[in-house]
């Protein structure tokens, strides 16, 4: 950044300083600590939130992306990271400032180095700590805990409850969330406001006088109506409430009873199979949302939540009587409605005037022409549903940003006039033949653009917009060289139609390419090559709320791009369902230096193409996943001792070379005859 500007920075009033130094990446950020008028407050963004651990995706494209391996149940938006606690305590003794919110995903003592006395003084200067513990680490995080009594810790999330005491959290915690199966008494903690437990097992009938009066919020699963006794009083203030049920709750007033004051309710897995009492609680309700309800018939009650503000459904009854010309709800901002039933396909529904988010996902679900878009939207998907005359004439609000009509019955986008300041436009999945005569071509700020799977003949069969930056294309761009005109083109999404490497025609400047919605894959040119500048390769099945995912097979029969990828690469993923193939390469595949990670999975892998895999330049590679082949051997000398996750599923491994013990970085690892789901990827 130029000297002028810096200085010019520096002039500015503080609070709008933080707010340009929020928007520089994470890596740029330590050349501002050297200007002595920015030192506090590029610190103060710093150490704000930070986290621990290793990134595949370090540049400023990508600065919000999670973490490999994290598997902590709070969303990961640290602003600043370290791979691990040496380089922080670096920054820590230089500046002598700490960090307010920390984060460690999986293994405590792993991220520590094991020199845990060594950095116990961040620990003591944290108000926020969010902790993935292994069974075996619970005394020395118990330990930690029990010395953290003095300071100002008030916030406390640990991923395995298990392997703690809860006896040894501090009393000073207002936030607090654990997962596993075994309960604590809680009632010490008298500052506690917010509490999420995820119990692995159901609920005892004590669980409620073991809660503290000053809860405000909680969040419990396995919860049984039982436990709600008449002299209850451990949750008189208590506004928020999300529970999970086996049984199901046969009488909501009974809620009220307990926390008269309750503003935010969810109940989930047939939690209510009627809403008689209803009535008592609804008026003082500011968000309700349903899950697995289909019982209920009848929401004329749910008309006295008159200050409700958020309403989610989800496999219930389409609530038509909350939404027509006799009553609509006053505050209502948010409403999302995921796959549920609708009696009647045909029926006119109004929505409130101060509605901001509108999301309807169902296969049932029948748009009219005639239906109003209140002009305080500011993001609309309506999905998997079917509109009148299949064509879209419904007038747009002026300060709409996203609008995503996936998977719908439209043939025609004609003559429709979208919003200046629309970022994100999706039409994938639908038999459009035509998107013409709209403004599209004028929209400076449409960076998000899909349109994958259509029925278009010609590449002027639909309107383009000038500055996208993600671009989910049909067949016709690629086959008719469209693309390269996107000039700030970097991350493309390949329609189902396109299932051939021949048929790819790439612009230089790509930087992602992600093939989710093929039925098969086949690289069948020897001289395909991937794009200098591309950073992930992505081919794998989708898994998607709209429909069933694609079943996604994939052929290398010409490995030769393999064998020429290029430097920039960090991600390969080629991830087929048994039953894909691979031609054994002629040459060594030399994996590209910045490799974070590769997946190689269902193509049958013999001991011959796997040892064509050269990992020599990967000094950066963090996760190696091969699944489905025939290896017999697995030498782990040739493999980079930097790996922390290593997966080698269904590959036939009967003898493995070298020692685990050479990987000091290792966190997970697996040579199992069983493949994983993305949801235990990591576990």
């Amino acid at each position: 950044m130029d000297d002028n500007i810096l200085l010019k920075i520096c002039e500015l009033p503080s609070e709008i300083v933080i707010k340009i130094i929020e928007y520089i990446p994470n890596s740029k950020l330590c050349y501002l600590l050297d200007i002595p008028q920015l030192t506090d407050l590029t610190l103060s963004v710093m150490l704000a939130d930070v986290g621990i651990g290793k990134y595949w995706n370090e540049d400023e494209e990508y600065e919000n992306s999670t973490p490999i391996g994290w598997t902590g149940f709070n969303d990961y938006k640290s602003k600043t990271y370290f791979d691990d606690f040496e380089r922080l305590n670096e920054l820590v003794t230089k500046y002598k400032r700490y960090p307010t919110k920390l984060r460690i995903p999986e293994s405590f003592e792993y991220y520590t180095g094991g020199k845990v006395d060594d950095y116990r003084h961040i620990f003591e200067k944290c108000a926020h700590i969010d902790l993935g513990v292994q069974d075996e680490e619970g005394d020395i995080v118990s330990s930690i805990l029990k010395e953290l009594e003095p300071y100002n810790l008030t916030s406390l999330t640990v991923d395995c409850l298990d392997g703690l005491d809860i006896d040894d959290v501090p009393s000073t915690l207002q936030e607090l969330s654990t997962i596993g199966s075994r309960y604590g008494n809680y009632e010490f903690l008298t500052k506690l406001k917010n509490l999420k437990v995820y119990f692995t097992r159901q609920l005892p009938n004590t669980a409620v006088s073991i809660l503290p009066e000053s809860l405000t919020s909680l969040t419990i699963s396995k919860f049984d109506e039982t436990i709600i006794t008449a002299d209850s009083k451990a949750l008189l203030n208590l506004d928020q409430l999300t529970i999970s049920m086996t049984k199901p709750l046969e009488d909501p007033n009974k809620l009220l009873k307990w926390a008269p004051f309750l503003k935010d309710l969810s109940v989930s897995y047939d939690g209510i199979n009627n809403l008689t009492s209803f009535g008592q609680m609804a008026k003082i309700l500011h968000k309700l949302t349903l899950e697995m309800s289909p019982e209920i018939n009848d929401y004329s009650l749910l008309k006295e939540c008159i200050n409700l503000k958020v309403l989610g459904m989800t496999a219930c009854v389409f609530p038509f009587d909350l939404f027509s010309d006799s009553f609509t709800f006053p505050k209502l901002e948010e409403f999302r409605s995921f796959m549920n039933e609708t009696h009647f396909r045909n029926r006119r529904f109004v929505l409130p005037k101060s509605l901001k988010t509108l999301y309807i996902v169902g296969h049932e679900m029948y748009i009219r022409n005639d239906l109003q878009l209140p002009d305080s939207l500011r993001s609309i998907t309506l999905a998997s549903i079917e509109f009148e005359s299949q064509k879209f004439n419904l007038k747009l609000p002026e300060n709409l940003y996203e609008l995503v009509l996936d998977h719908t019955n439209l043939k025609t986008v004609q003559n429709v006039v979208f919003p200046q300041t629309l970022t994100r436009l999706a039409f994938d999945d639908c038999p459009l033949k035509k998107i013409t005569g709209t403004n599209i071509s004028e929209l400076k700020n449409l960076y998000e653009y899909s349109i994958r799977n259509n029925l278009f003949k010609r590449c002027s069969d639909f309107d383009k917009p000038p500055n996208v930056v993600s671009f989910g294309c049909d067949s016709i761009t690629l086959k008719n060289m469209i693309i390269p005109n996107f000039h700030n083109l970097m991350s493309l999404r390949l329609p189902s139609e396109i299932d051939k490497a021949s048929q790819l025609k790439l612009p230089d400047n790509l930087q992602e390419l992600f093939h989710e919605r093929a039925l098969r894959f086949i690289f069948d040119d020897p001289f395909f090559r991937l794009p200098p500048k591309l950073k992930v390769l992505h081919i794998q099945q989708e898994d998607t709320d709209f429909f069933d995912p694609y079943i996604c097979r994939i052929y290398i029969n010409c490995p030769e791009f393999l064998e020429h990828l290029p430097e920039s690469l960090k991600v390969l993923n080629l991830v087929s369902i048994e039953g894909g193939s691979m031609t054994c390469p002629k040459h060594t595949i030399m994996l590209p230096k910045k490799l974070r990670k590769i997946c190689i999975g269902g193509v049958n892998v013999t001991k011959d193409i796997f040892n064509k895999f050269n990992f020599k330049r990967c000094k950066q590679l963090e996760l190696v996943r091969f699944t489905r082949g025939n290896l017999k051997v697995l030498n782990l000398n040739k493999l980079p001792k930097t790996l922390n996750y290593m997966y080698f599923q269904a590959m036939n491994v009967i003898n493995v070379k070298g020692n685990l013990e050479e990987f000091p970085s290792l966190v997970s690892f697996s040579f199992s005859e069983e493949i994983a789901t993305e949801d235990d990827f990591y576990d």
